[in-house]
């Protein structure tokens, strides 16, 4: 079962929260979610947390000293407030003599002074995050100098620390009776170190908190015990790209089945719209996917110079409201000032009705999440009804298992944190993909007709300007190395998942794939067959607002 379900949405009246003293800056701004659509009164006792996008105080950023110059006043409003540090803090910079073999471009490398500790604190910062891709870029000395700048200027951290254990503790909170748990973690492969000095790596000394899914889970899970609230940040996604992607949507998932109330994403540096749900046991989350940049020298890609504000308000039930805020991100973020916009009411997870927001004139009935199922004659499909009682299976990879060596016993393949790992029967690890690969989804069958499984992989690597780039493979094993048999060109639009499946009942498997629709107007799903020496496309949907891709026997196809 798809357990995030889309939003649905309707125009309401803006309420701003009751009980705040008019001299509330963000009291003009609409409210995303209220608990039973009701304004939190003076009189209740709650948490109030402010988060914020990307910060980087180096590299482009003009007076940097400056930047909180038009924000101060409204970041210093909130109980907690809690941004994404995306450089390391340091007065001497690693400068790169030399790269390894497996590194072109060399990675870009974020720094900012010392002196930007005292900018952040006097701006109203209470917490930084600093589980992201850059925050190794001055080295594990760098990283373990960073927090305890940090912290001397009277700053908490979160998501690093001497040991993976120590990154993946909670960062505790707590005012007026309400105590709140905050994690922070990235799932973004870290650069290749090759610019730190000679002997050091990133995987000794001080380190980040990753996406290793069970011990993350647990300790979401161990944070629940001990809060009212859980607030998970992450560094997540690809960049440019304003909708999230499946595995967003998955990880979104088992945090919130983990005991978090509120998922923060970073890493795109574009806004992607969050989502309010109600899931079965009756708990309101919401994923803000991306909230964009808020201090940062971009504005080349398109959306890059927006972000999202979150105001959150939390109580001993959880999240009590949530208020979303625009800002004209850059070198000095300021507010844009608010307009009517839409309001999401939560959906629930178990079918049943979920709660009701205050009445309004305008207001709609909630839009349905509808399928698209399609049905295959030959390579061609067509749009169908779905017969009762047809078993649909796939979706974003996880974990399989397939005989790839021919030896009559299964290899076990597993997909974690943007990393494949093949392991032998013994659990002896046999291949994993390339640290410089993100691996988004994998797919097992023969889709080359050889007789033997095989896996093909859909993958995102730099390109040599540093641009993530979409890329397909067909990975072989053969004399006991896995070669990558097919494949390898950067595709023109990016590929989100992949199935492979005898669609035509011939007994030879082709590849279903869900991609980026030319013009990035929506996704299209495609079909491919094998023709000896590659791949050739014998049909295209058309363009669509498709994710989740599942098949079944029959030359079936669906996706939500």
């Amino acid at each position: 079962m798809h357990f995030l379900l889309k939003i649905s949405t309707l125009i309401l009246s803006l309420r701003v929260l009751s009980g705040c003293q008019r001299s509330d800056p963000l009291a003009s701004y609409a409210w995303l979610y209220q608990r039973t659509g009701q304004p939190v009164a003076a009189s209740e006792k709650t948490l109030t947390v402010i988060a914020v996008g990307d910060i980087l105080l180096g590299r482009g950023v003009t007076a940097p000293e400056k930047a909180f110059a038009e924000s101060a006043g409204w970041l210093s409003s909130a109980d907690l407030t809690l941004g994404n540090l995306e450089c390391a803090l340091t007065d001497n910079p690693i400068t790169t003599t030399s790269t390894l073999s497996h590194s072109v471009p060399p990675p870009v490398r974020l720094y900012a002074p010392t002196q930007a500790a005292e900018w952040l604190k006097t701006a109203g910062f209470d917490l930084l995050g600093l589980a992201n891709n850059h925050s190794l870029d001055a080295g594990p000395d760098g990283l373990r100098q960073t927090a305890e700048t940090l912290q001397a200027a009277g700053l908490g951290v979160v998501g690093a620390g001497g040991s993976q254990e120590q990154a993946l503790q909670a960062y505790f909170y707590s005012q007026n009776g309400v105590r709140l748990a905050i994690l922070s973690v990235n799932a973004i492969p870290i650069p290749p170190d090759n610019a730190l000095p000679q002997g050091q790596s990133a995987e000794q000394g001080w380190d980040i908190a990753r996406w290793e899914r069970q011990a993350l889970l647990s300790a979401v899970q161990t944070a629940r015990l001990e809060a009212d609230a859980v607030i998970v940040s992450i560094h997540w996604g690809y960049e440019y790209h304003s909708q999230p992607d499946p595995a967003q949507m998955r990880y979104a998932e088992m945090l919130f089945e983990a005991g978090a109330d509120v998922v923060i994403g970073h890493h795109p540096h574009v806004v992607q719209t969050p989502e309010v749900l109600t899931l079965e046991d009756g708990r309101t989350v919401l994923t803000a996917y991306s909230l964009g940049n808020f201090v940062f020298d971009q504005g080349d890609e398109e959306g890059t110079d927006e972000g999202l504000v979150l105001r959150l308000v939390f109580d001993n039930q959880g999240l009590r409201a949530a208020q979303v805020l625009e800002v004209a991100a850059g070198v000095q973020p300021q507010l844009i000032q608010p307009t009517p916009s839409l309001q999401s009411k939560p959906t629930s997870l178990k079918g049943g009705e979920s709660e009701k927001p205050a009445p309004s004139a305008q207001s709609s009935q909630p839009a349905q999440s509808l399928h698209s199922t399609y049905q295959c004659e030959g390579l061609v499909c067509a749009e169908a009804q779905t017969p009762q009682g047809l078993v649909f299976s796939g979706g974003v990879f996880e974990a399989g298992a397939a005989d790839l060596d021919g030896d009559g016993q299964p290899e076990t393949i597993t997909l974690e944190g943007g990393r494949l790992q093949v392991r032998e029967p013994n659990g002896t690890l046999a291949w994993e993909s390339p640290l410089r690969w993100l691996v988004v989804d994998a797919a097992l069958g023969d889709p080359d007709w050889d007789g033997r499984p095989d896996l093909v992989a859909i993958f995102w690597k730099a390109d040599k300007a540093g641009v993530l780039r979409s890329h397909p493979f067909l990975i072989r094993q053969n004399g006991g190395r896995y070669e990558e048999v097919w494949g390898g060109s950067a595709v023109s639009e990016p590929i989100w998942e992949v199935e492979v499946t005898d669609l035509n009942g011939d007994g030879l498997d082709e590849l279903v794939m869900l991609a980026m629709a030319p013009g990035r107007s929506g996704q299209t799903l495609s079909v491919w067959e094998w023709h000896g020496w590659g791949f050739s496309q014998e049909w295209r949907s058309a363009p669509g607002a498709f994710e989740n891709l599942r098949t079944a026997p029959g030359g079936w196809l669906t996706v939500d």
